[in-house]
């Protein structure tokens, strides 16, 4: 009934069709199964995927250069704008836990190096930068299935996952809780 209240542009619009005939107008070509939900492979006590990428001066870095380390991976772009209110929080944690066996990675979705540099040296993000400038390719976040960012994960020094998706205070709160 609140369609036809719409002019009669609007009442044929593809979304006002949809509405009125669910299925027959654009049917979704995504089909749905009963099965078994898929597995998280980033849940608590898995095996952090591995990854190998570059760094600012194109130098290899892998997360098994880390081993024995807390690992805190942060995904971002400089063209996401819910990732920069984060910025302030892992610099926070970087400043406060980086002498206690624990290192702050940011993995940046960029395609572009120079906006890349440029967002790093404009919030004065001080903790390892990598990014292969594969954008939503870059080989860490393929490997860890990354499809929206912000995201982070942190990873114990066994190289087991211990939490994802921290962000504002709960990332120092986590932090203090395991880093001693």
């Amino acid at each position: 009934s609140l369609i036809r209240t719409l002019g009669a542009h609007a009442q044929k619009s593809r979304i006002s069709q949809r509405i009125l005939h669910p299925g027959k107008v654009d049917p979704s070509p995504v089909s749905f199964s009963m099965g078994a939900p898929a597995e998280d492979k980033l849940a608590p006590g898995k095996e952090a995927p591995a990854f190998t990428t570059l760094d600012e001066n194109g130098k290899e870095v892998k997360l098994s250069d880390f081993k024995g380390k807390y690992v805190f991976l942060d995904f971002w772009a400089s063209w996401c704008g819910p990732c920069k209110p984060q910025i302030p929080f892992l610099k926070a944690a970087n400043d406060k836990f980086k002498s206690k066996n624990f290192v702050m990675v940011a993995i940046s979705l960029d395609g572009n190096r120079d906006a890349w540099l440029k967002a790093i040296a404009s919030h004065k993000m001080d903790w390892l930068q990598l990014s292969s400038l594969k954008s939503w390719k870059e080989p860490a976040a393929t490997a860890y299935e990354v499809n929206a960012i912000p995201f982070n994960v942190l990873i114990g020094p066994d190289g087991k996952i211990l939490a994802k998706g921290l962000y504002n205070e709960d990332i120092d709160k986590k932090l203090s809780e395991l880093v001693k």
